[in-house]
């Protein structure tokens, strides 16, 4: 922070952060919706214990799509995240994400799936360090 504000300062070559205690990052992320289709975003992968701090994103023509709404603190309701999309639930859940961008040696990547009451759900796993999946 600076003067008590956030800023952002890009990194455009940078292919590996590191976890800071008082640096945040995010990184430019993949999506990919049930249906295949891929989408690009950022997700902020320092923090695995919630997607409340990893708050993954994807960018729209015109508009963010925000799987976390710090507003509600909740998870963002699928009818909303589909109508953005222009498709059915069942076409954009699971989705599936990644970061494009090492951090602390791995891979980040997660799942937003729909639960048998069709509230969203949220999963992570660490992949190995290295290339993302193609």
């Amino acid at each position: 922070m600076r003067n008590e504000q956030d800023w952002a300062e890009p990194q455009l070559q940078q292919t590996v952060v590191t976890d800071h205690p008082r640096i945040g990052y995010i990184v430019r992320s993949r999506f990919t919706l049930r249906d295949g289709t891929v989408l690009f975003g950022f997700c902020s992968p320092q923090d695995l214990s919630g997607i409340d701090y990893v708050q993954p994103v994807i960018c729209g023509s015109d508009q963010q799509i925000e799987f976390w709404d710090e507003s509600a603190i909740q998870m963002s309701m699928p009818d909303g995240i589909c109508r953005v999309l222009d498709r059915s639930a069942n076409d954009v859940f699971p989705v599936q994400y990644e970061s494009l961008v090492e951090c602390d040696g791995t891979i980040h990547r997660g799942e937003i799936t729909l639960d048998d009451l069709g509230r969203p759900t949220w999963h992570v796993r660490r992949g190995p360090s290295g290339t993302p999946s193609p």
